[in-house]
């Protein structure tokens, strides 16, 4: 596959050909002539990166090691292999680096209670921060906090209903040491730019916020204690997006597709690997074809952080050239379970459905639905009205860990996926 851009150039060129002698894009075709052995070195080049990074303080392939910069430079040559058929760019921004070392918390009794962080929190200090707790409801006007005491307090408010930076930022505001959130997702995010600035953050079961807010209210004085360690830095400029697209195409009417390229705390080969080597063989090899109407873009994402960036980065007009934006992340699962990321019927018509006829019918797996995680890049689109769908095949035990090397992908699921991608993408692209 990595000669099969150059190849065909040069043929084409000798022959004094020009591109309208390429065959047209047809779904079917494009589907079979993926190829499985380029999918899995492209998974492999991640680890033999990682492995050189294993004992880099900025971990095996973290926005800024140099196993993130090698897998960069791996995605560019894929794309100068075929650089007459497709331009790219890069897209470099500052981020905030964050390493939770600890978070606990002790109850009533001084008994641990199970606590979850939020991203972007602020520590606490070596000692934690104890107080009293001063429930509230969701907590999401000023007055609300008005008159409910919580200076030098924890305050314990419900999730939901509005931003959680929202919330933190007027109970700091009104004298609030902490907070603890219950019934409250536990993947939720403050603000970036808010990181270590406002107050320590834990987020415990509904069960438990519920039973202490009842038990405040019978008359009872709950004291807890709060201990958030971690340590935060700017970066500047080690994030890096890679940006590559078809010349051939509508530039008003894109189809766009993405997948993560880092990966901080293990070589990541099945999540988030398998969808960036994905991403690769399906440039490497669409750019064989012409014909079809719609440009094709793709997004090598520089962390959690890249999609918000580049959507970030985009004029009204051009995100409203995107007609559908499809998010590719882990599909290499030894256990595969295929689902089809869609918000509503709108994108299950769009993309979905090609995406869960093509692996039902054609490759005989089960798919089902789902909406995208909260972490998904999905939501820097959908923020902005774009279509979305995508494809998984679930999380496994070595999630973030290293132990998703060489060893925790399957290449058959990969396979499967990547076709089935092949085939929805150049559905999409063949629309007027």
């Amino acid at each position: 596959m990595k000669l099969r851009c150059n190849v065909l150039s040069v043929a084409l060129l000798a022959a004094g050909a020009a591109a309208s002698t390429k065959p047209t894009l047809d779904a079917d075709q494009i589907s079979d002539d993926l190829s499985w052995r380029e999918l899995r070195n492209n998974v492999l080049a991640w680890n033999l990166y990682s492995e050189v990074n294993r004992f880099n303080p900025a971990g095996f392939r973290a926005m800024g090691s140099g196993g993130f910069q090698q897998s960069v430079n791996h995605v560019i040559r894929g794309v100068q292999r075929c650089r007459d058929m497709a331009t790219h760019h890069l897209q470099r921004f500052n981020f905030v680096h964050e390493k939770l070392n600890k978070i606990t918390l002790d109850g009533p009794v001084r008994d641990p209670v199970a606590v979850s962080t939020v991203r972007f929190n602020t520590a606490s200090g070596h000692r934690g921060v104890t107080g009293e707790l001063v429930p509230l409801q969701v907590g999401c006007y000023e007055d609300q906090w008005t008159h409910i005491g919580v200076r030098n307090r924890i305050a314990l408010v419900r999730g939901g209903q509005c931003n959680i930076t929202d919330k933190v930022k007027l109970a700091k505001k009104h004298g609030a040491r902490a907070v603890i959130f219950y019934d409250e997702p536990t993947e939720s995010s403050l603000n970036p730019e808010d990181a270590n600035k406002l107050i320590p953050v834990g987020i415990v079961s509904r069960e438990v916020g519920e039973q202490w807010s009842k038990q405040f209210h019978d008359g009872k004085h709950i004291r807890v204690k709060l201990n958030v360690g971690l340590s935060t830095k700017n970066v500047r400029e080690a994030g890096i997006n890679v940006i590559a697209e078809t010349t051939t195409g509508s530039p008003d009417h894109v189809i766009m597709i993405g997948a993560r390229l880092d990966s901080p705390d293990g070589p990541g080969l099945n999540d988030p690997g398998s969808g960036a080597a994905a991403l690769l063989e399906l440039l490497e090899t669409i750019h064989l074809y012409t014909g079809y109407f719609r440009r094709i873009r793709f997004a090598w994402w520089g962390g959690e952080f890249g999609p918000e960036k580049y959507m970030a980065s985009l004029s009204p007009a051009e995100a409203a050239k995107i007609r559908v934006y499809l998010d590719v992340n882990t599909i290499a699962s030894h256990n595969p379970n295929f689902t089809i990321f869609s918000y509503d019927d709108a994108d299950k018509v769009l993309a979905g459905s090609i995406l869960t006829d093509y692996l039902t019918e054609r490759s005989g797996v089960n798919a089902t639905y789902r909406e995208p995680d909260r972490e998904s890049a999905s939501v820097a689109f959908r923020k902005r009205g774009i279509p979305c769908s995508g494809i998984t095949t679930g999380a496994d035990a070595c999630k973030g860990l290293p132990c998703d090397d060489s060893t925790n992908f399957n290449p058959d699921a990969l396979h499967v996926a990547a076709r089935a991608l092949a085939f929805t993408i150049s559905k999409l692209a063949l629309r007027h």
